[in-house]
């Protein structure tokens, strides 16, 4: 049985036999195969060439990054301490004409809130500064067991330009004279220079030259208030309906080679002594002074003994 012929048309083409189409396409072949060959042939027939390399761009390698490292710990800052600020003076009216030592000497009795203790160089300071201030004044002084006789006593002192004393003891009749740098001692029965150095008489009248000064040079005081270790302050003791700065040592002075217990200061409102009490114990006898104050501001002319005073004790 014959197959029928198939056709193939393409739109729009003529129709060609499907036999006639796989001949060409044969043909077609062939011809492909030939020109596959002769490109083979010439393929082998020519030098082989090494493949040109790839166009690579460079690589880059990239940096490592900076180790961050860690700031070292700083030690913790130290706070600033707040600046100290020195008391401020707090003075009364009539302190306003104090001197400018005075003022400097004094300053920590001198504020509106006074320190319950005190030292005992500033104490020092202080009075004697304010007794050079004073120009002078008049003292009564009671003693017991001293170096002055036991009993009463009155003096007038200067305090400036330079020391001056005069002292007397209406019981005894004694009087006691510093002037001019110089000690003297007057008693009914004759009169003698002190001298720590010389004979008995006048050696004597050294021993109560510098008793009778103890209480009445600036520069005596001061150093007798230094001695004393430090100071409890009261700043309103009373006496005779008046008040005062009161100063009490903690450990007492030695005054002529005697440890003393006690010993009270009371200042006025200048700083000035007002009043002085000492005492103390030697051998189980009780030494003890008290110096009252007066008319500070008053100065004094104390005059040496004439030589005709000066024949000597008798």
């Amino acid at each position: 049985m014959t197959a029928p012929s198939a056709r193939f048309k393409a739109p729009g083409a003529r129709t060609v036999p499907v036999a006639a189409a796989l001949l060409l396409g044969a043909a077609v072949a062939l011809s492909g195969c030939g020109r596959l060959a002769e490109q083979i042939d010439a393929a082998e027939s020519s030098p082989l060439t090494a493949p040109a390399p790839l166009a690579t761009a460079p690589v880059k390698t990239p940096s490592p990054a900076p180790v961050a490292t860690a700031p070292a710990p700083s030690a913790a800052p130290k706070p600033t301490p707040a600046p100290t600020k020195a008391p401020e003076l707090s003075l009364t009216q009539s302190q306003q004409s104090l001197p400018a030592e005075v003022v400097k000497a004094c300053g920590a009795l001198l504020t509106g809130t006074l320190p319950e203790r005190l030292p005992a160089a500033e104490a020092g300071a202080c009075v004697e500064a304010s007794m050079r201030a004073g120009t002078g004044a008049q003292q009564t002084l009671s003693t017991r067991a001293t170096g002055l006789p036991a009993g009463e006593h009155t003096s007038v002192l200067s305090t400036a330009p330079e020391f001056g004393l005069h002292l007397r003891n209406g019981e005894h009749g004694v009087e006691i004279i510093v002037s001019g740098g110089e000690g003297y001692l007057l008693t009914p029965e004759g009169g003698t220079p002190a001298d720590a150095e010389g004979g008995p008489e006048e050696r004597f009248a050294a021993v109560l030259v510098e008793a009778a000064s103890a209480t009445a040079d600036p520069a005596a005081v001061g150093a007798l208030l230094a001695d004393s270790g430090e100071f409890l302050v009261t700043p309103r003791s009373e006496r005779d309906g008046m008040l005062y700065t009161r100063l009490s040592a903690v450990s007492g002075p030695e005054l002529q080679g005697v440890k003393m217990a006690t010993l009270d200061i009371e200042l006025d409102e200048l700083m000035r002594p007002a009043h002085l009490s000492i005492s103390g114990f030697e051998h189980e006898i009780l030494s003890s002074v008290e110096v009252g104050f007066s008319d500070w501001g008053m100065p004094q002319a104390i005059t040496a003994p004439a030589l005709a005073q000066l024949g000597g004790l008798r």
